[in-house]
C-alpha cells in the first residue's frame, strides 16, 4: 500500500507502522504513559508485553478501547463514552 498517514495506517490495521509507533513512544513504558494520557489504565508495567503490544496482544477491556479510540477521533479531547443509552 506504499507511505501513508498514521491515521489511515490505525484505520487500515497496518501491523508495521503500529510497531513502528511503539518504538516512537519508548516502548512499553512510554506506549503505556501514552494510554494513561487516553484514559486506559488497565495496563501493568511489571508485566513484559513487548512489541507485540502495539498490535493488541495485551489484554484491556472494550469500554477502555472504545474510549481511547473516542479520545483519538476527538483531536486529542478526552473522549467520553456512556454505554446506557435508555433506562426503562
Amino acid at each position: 500500500m506504499g507511505p501513508m498517514p498514521l491515521r489511515r495506517a490505525l484505520a487500515f490495521s497496518r501491523n508495521i507502522p503500529a510497531i513502528k509507533m511503539y518504538f516512537a513512544a519508548g516502548e512499553q513504558d512510554g506506549f503505556i504513559d501514552f494510554a494513561k494520557d487516553l484514559g486506559v489504565y488497565t495496563f501493568d508495567k511489571k508485566k513484559d508485553y513487548g512489541p507485540p503490544m502495539a498490535i493488541g496482544s495485551a489484554e484491556m477491556e472494550m469500554f477502555d478501547l472504545a474510549k481511547m479510540y473516542a479520545h483519538l477521533s476527538a483531536e486529542g479531547k478526552p473522549g467520553e463514552i456512556d454505554p446506557i443509552l435508555e433506562v426503562r
